[in-house]
């Protein structure tokens, strides 16, 4: 399964949407805390996150996924409208893909991010 997390509703929405129609299960959550069930289920098949989440940043969060052993080698990408040099610095440096939301090609970076096919 595919999960997204992110504060903003129409993002959840278009992004569930488009996912389950192209046959792929995918689940959004506003929240890690609505997310965390199924983030400790370990059937993740691909990440897509928020930078800045409630709690803590989205890269804190994967770090933390991974050093659980919730995540290994699915792919990760983590989005924001805020495209300052410290948000992409920070996805540099832990080696994770960052696309900005205003991206007129955000939803194909996400599928080729997560290497699927668009129907």
């Amino acid at each position: 399964m595919y999960v997204l997390i992110d504060d903003d509703p129409l993002i959840r929405m278009v992004f569930e949407d488009i996912m389950n129609a192209e046959g792929h299960e995918t689940h959004a959550f506003e929240g890690v805390e609505d997310a965390t069930p199924v983030l400790e289920s370990r059937d993740i098949e691909g990440l897509i996150i928020d930078y800045h989440l409630r709690d803590q940043s989205g890269v804190e969060l994967v770090d933390r996924l991974k050093q659980e052993g919730y995540l290994s080698a699915q792919p990760i990408m983590v989005m924001s409208s805020d495209t300052s040099e410290e948000v992409i610095q920070d996805c540099e440096s832990h080696h994770l893909q960052f696309v900005s939301k205003s991206d007129p090609d955000l939803f194909a970076k996400i599928y080729s991010q997560m290497c699927l096919q668009l129907n």
